[in-house]
């Protein structure tokens, strides 16, 4: 439980530094106990958020979803590894039903997590991006855009 914990406080950094050291976190967690369906969705989050500073995209989100798939295999009723999964769908596929799915079915397990719900607004964001042309430009939004303006 305490690399669980220390891998959360790590991707709670926001920064490179943070999202490595988170995913140097959970592999211990999951290392010892390889059922714990909470520290894959950490992963999961940590990879996703590393392709927004260091790690090429086309790597982390395949290992983002690979992560959340395994804690959703181990325990579907958990809303984190739908909002991993989620956004990992969002930014690599871009397939709105599929990510707003995730998204919707984690809101509706817990209502009042706030990870969650910024999650859903950040699919909502990049929904109304993905329809807009940058004006100066002429070109659709990238998704570091997106993340950018969403995740700070």
């Amino acid at each position: 439980m305490k690399a669980y914990l220390q891998g959360r406080v790590s991707w709670v950094r926001g920064d490179q530094a943070g999202y490595s050291n988170a995913i140097v976190q959970f592999d211990p967690a999951i290392a010892l106990d390889p059922n714990f369906a909470l520290a894959y969705a950490g992963l999961s989050d940590a990879w996703s958020a590393s392709s927004i500073t260091r790690v090429p995209p086309a790597e982390a989100y395949p290992r983002a979803k690979a992560a959340a798939r395994k804690a959703l295999e181990l325990q579907d009723d958990l809303p984190d590894p739908h909002v991993a999964l989620g956004m990992a769908i969002l930014f690599d596929d871009w397939d709105w039903q599929k990510a707003e799915s995730q998204l919707t079915r984690a809101i509706t397990l817990a209502p009042d997590l706030a990870q969650a719900h910024d999650a859903y607004a950040c699919f909502l964001a990049a929904a109304a991006g993905g329809l807009l042309w940058w004006s100066v430009k002429g070109r659709p939004i990238s998704t570091s855009r997106i993340q950018a303006v969403t995740f700070g």
